[in-house]
């Protein structure tokens, strides 16, 4: 699964076992509705083991586009208040790339791109003009009908 989105926030590496570490990391993803204008959702994530470091070098505010798998899993007990099976949803992280390419400085720091950049404008081309002919006059009567002579009519009634 794939998803567009901007960085909320990025967590530290936490060391779950001494064979597993997790770091975490938040999605804000947002989209206009024609009813209610602009609409946002966050989205907790992970990474784990060795993918932790797929978020060094990116910051908050940057705009990423994230491959991830859904993990569901149930939980071994019910929940006491509602008597109902216990589900969790881990949103796993395997590839995150910068939806915006950043430039390099030359400095070894990464600069966001501020602007596209500019081309030049297409080549000017010339416009010949034709004179139209002139235009030629519709056979009309010359005299207007006289009083009792309707002519021939080609009317069906």
């Amino acid at each position: 699964m794939q998803v567009k989105a901007r960085i909320s926030f990025i967590g530290k590496v936490r060391d779950v076992t001494d064979k597993f570490k997790v770091r975490s990391f938040i999605l804000r993803e947002t989209w206009n509705t024609r009813l209610s204008g602009e609409q946002e959702s966050f989205i907790p994530m992970q990474v784990t083991q060795g993918n932790c470091g797929l978020l060094d070098g990116l910051e908050v505010r940057d705009e990423v586009i994230v491959q991830f798998n859904m993990d569901g899993r149930m939980a071994n007990d019910i929940n006491q208040k509602t008597g109902e099976p216990q589900a969790f949803l881990n949103l796993t992280a395997y590839q995150i790339d910068l939806a915006v390419p950043r430039e390099n400085t030359g400095s070894g720091e990464a600069k966001t791109p501020t602007a596209a950049p500019t081309q030049a404008p297409p080549p000017v081309v010339p416009v010949t003009t034709t004179t139209a002919p002139e235009p030629q006059q519709a056979p009309f009567p010359t005299q207007p009908p006289q009083e009792g002579d309707d002519g021939p009519s080609d009317l069906p009634f």
